[in-house]
């Protein structure tokens, strides 16, 4: 019989939220390695095998967060179902999420997948990298039930999917999809979260207004022409100064500060937040850096990162009449599928995965769970959305980027030249959207 989680009592007052790690393995190198992973992360918790978690003090008006890291032998090899049979016993504080290092963490260097759950209930188990899951960490204090749903479709790992008798294991998990964060991996710099110095004061935002953080102070030239290209975009849109619509962080207590570190001091989000850092300040064009992130559904926001000042204020203008949400990320599309079968044929997207298609857009029903089919097609091309689905279009290298769903939360997208936009149109017909996306 496996020991009590070294878990603390529940929590008085109001409960804070978080996730417990747990080493399930023997293999050191790889425990280490997933703890690099993850960061130096606020609210960090590590009992020793046999004592009870000592919890620090939660600093008054700070961001209420936990992540308990158990390293005990007795848990090596437990199951999901073990953990989870054990949380809540005694009185203890129960995690939102349960995180589990196993010998496939350890099988597999460059990512580092963890098992993952919510312990809600019954265990339904994704794959979620040790990134992904740091930077929603880093963000639990708002409602993530969405997110993880959400998690739960992307990368899932239902019993019937476990390796067969006799099975060549990393054939098997080549067969699976990625876990939840792996393009995480392909970034320069890798995100990972280490404490500020000195420490950066809280952060609020409101739905009605954008945030915009200044992180570098190099050039104070390059950073009012920029704020003035966003202010003022020059094109003929319906509003022509966004000053009302944007908040400003000017502080130089930001100087340097990465997009971790100011993720962690958002007490309160809107849609996204943009960070002008060096790369921002250098760039003739003025590419942002963007964190994505709506708290209340999971959802990305309203622009990616290859547009320039101009464009991402005509789309959230764009974004605020019409409600529609457009997103894009650097990412190869994946014929792997989320949901069924353990693969898709060639020209199939899961749900949630984007769809990298060719110069044109390809007509077609998209409605929760589905995706709309992979053509050529000529000329202008209509993409009808339904329900609560989210399709969006953008640009890149020539080609159309389409997907729906959601983003992981806390998504740091990379920024890249721009080609030029495509004409964007939106309107309504009873209670389907259209969004009609004309190549150059």
């Amino acid at each position: 019989m496996r020991p009590a989680l070294p878990l603390p009592p529940v929590d008085e007052g109001t409960r804070v939220p978080g996730m417990l790690l747990i080493r399930t393995d023997h293999d050191d190198d790889a425990w280490r390695d997933v703890l690099h992973r993850m960061g130096e992360l606020p609210g960090l918790v590590t009992p020793r095998p046999g004592d009870d978690a000592h919890v620090p003090a939660q600093e008054e008006g700070g961001i209420p967060r936990r992540l308990v890291v158990v390293d005990d032998p007795a848990w090596r090899g437990a199951t999901p179902e073990e953990v989870n049979e054990a949380l809540g016993r005694d009185g203890t504080w129960v995690p939102d999420l349960v995180l589990m290092a196993t010998e496939r963490t350890a099988a597999t260097p460059h990512l580092r997948p963890l098992r993952a759950f919510r312990s809600d209930g019954d265990v339904y188990l994704f794959r979620i990298t040790p990134r992904q899951a740091a930077l929603a960490y880093l963000v639990m204090h708002h409602n993530l039930d969405t997110t993880f749903e959400y998690f739960e479709e992307w990368s899932p790992l239902p019993p019937e999917w476990e390796p067969e008798e006799g099975e060549d294991l990393d054939e098997w998990e080549a067969g699976l999809p990625d876990p939840v964060g792996a393009y995480l991996e392909r970034l320069d710099p890798l995100p990972r979260y280490t404490p500020s110095t000195p420490a950066l004061p809280l952060l609020t935002q409101d739905d009605h207004t954008d945030l915009i953080v200044r992180t570098d102070f190099s050039d104070d030239a390059a950073w009012h022409t920029l704020l003035d290209t966003v202010y003022r975009p020059g094109d003929r849109g319906p509003i022509h100064d966004f000053g009302d619509y944007i908040d400003v962080v000017d502080d130089p207590v930001f100087d340097g500060a990465t997009p971790e570190q100011v993720m962690a001091v958002l007490r309160e989000w809107g849609e996204a937040v943009v960070i002008a850092d060096g790369a921002a300040m250098r760039d003739s064009g003025h590419h942002v850096l963007v964190v994505p992130w709506r708290p209340a559904s999971g959802a990305p926001s309203g622009w990616p990162p290859t547009w320039s000042g101009p464009c991402w204020s005509t789309c959230r203008s764009a974004t605020r009449m019409s409600r529609t949400t457009w997103t894009a990320r650097p990412r190869e599309p994946s014929i792997r599928s989320g949901r069924g079968d353990r693969s898709a044929p060639e020209g199939h997207h899961p749900a949630g995965e984007p769809a990298l298609w060719g110069r044109h857009c390809a007509a077609g029903e998209v409605g929760v769970g589905q995706v709309a089919s992979l053509e050529d097609v000529s000329g202008e091309a209509e993409i009808p959305v339904t329900g609560e689905a989210a399709v969006a279009g953008a640009l890149l290298a020539g080609e159309v980027l389409v997907r729906h769903g959601p983003e992981p939360v806390g998504q740091i997208l990379s920024r890249f030249s721009p080609p030029p936009l495509p004409t964007v149109r939106a309107r309504h017909a009873d209670s389907r959207r259209r969004l009609a996306v004309s190549p150059p």
